[in-house]
């Protein structure tokens, strides 16, 4: 849902602004923070998806699947400049 707004975000901005009403609208910082947020929530959208495809998950295909988002999140960590992102993707290393 988040990818989809991102992805509408132009559309959602032209829209906002030929309305009369006024509407708190998103910094261009913020926009791109929720873009780095969809990058960062990726790896367990696509680890939810293949869970969810299973009607029997082993669990070895768990230890696998949680040392992806690991490896993921490690990376992320590498490349990351923005504080609340480094923070967001922390919380989300703690509770793999």
């Amino acid at each position: 849902m988040s990818q989809r707004f991102v992805n509408l975000e132009e559309a959602i901005k032209a829209k906002m602004a030929l309305t009369d009403e006024e509407w708190d609208t998103l910094s261009a910082e913020e926009w791109r923070l929720c873009r780095e947020l969809c990058t960062v929530l990726k790896p367990f959208e696509q680890i939810t998806e293949a869970i969810s495809g299973e009607k029997y998950v082993s669990g070895s295909q768990i230890l696998i699947l949680t040392r992806a988002l690991i490896s993921a999140l490690n990376k992320m960590l590498q490349f990351t400049v923005d504080p609340m992102e480094e923070d967001f993707a922390n919380s989300l290393y703690e509770i793999t």
